[in-house]
């Protein structure tokens, strides 16, 4: 099919080129016969599952075999909040009572 559209394209009559490469070439090519490769989708869900299914039940071997912590350690695994410096106190922020002289003020600063 090639071979008679380029002929065309430059001007020559396919049917004499085809002759004399059929005289040239006189058996003809089989292509092979291609058949479809199997198909593992089914069998790499399997593997899928089956590791997933591993996988979470050695996370939970893990987590339900963690060794208990003495008593008055705390666990690494929990957040123990901002560290606190020693001997340091924060002092109590209060609002200082207001200026005018009032009964309001009063009764702020007898708290």
């Amino acid at each position: 099919m090639y071979l008679r559209e380029y002929a065309q394209s430059i001007g020559l009559e396919p049917e004499p080129l085809l002759a004399d490469l059929d005289a040239l070439h006189p058996e003809a090519v089989e292509e092979p016969l291609l058949e479809p490769l199997p198909d593992h989708r089914g069998r790499r869900r399997v593997l899928a599952i089956v590791l997933t299914v591993l996988s979470v039940a050695a996370l939970a071997l893990i987590v339900l075999n963690r060794p208990e912590s003495p008593a008055g350690v705390q666990s690494t695994f929990l957040p123990t909040g901002p560290p606190s410096r020693p001997g340091r106190a924060r002092a109590s922020r209060r609002r200082p009572p207001p200026r005018h002289a009032s009964g309001a003020a009063s009764a702020w600063r007898s708290r």
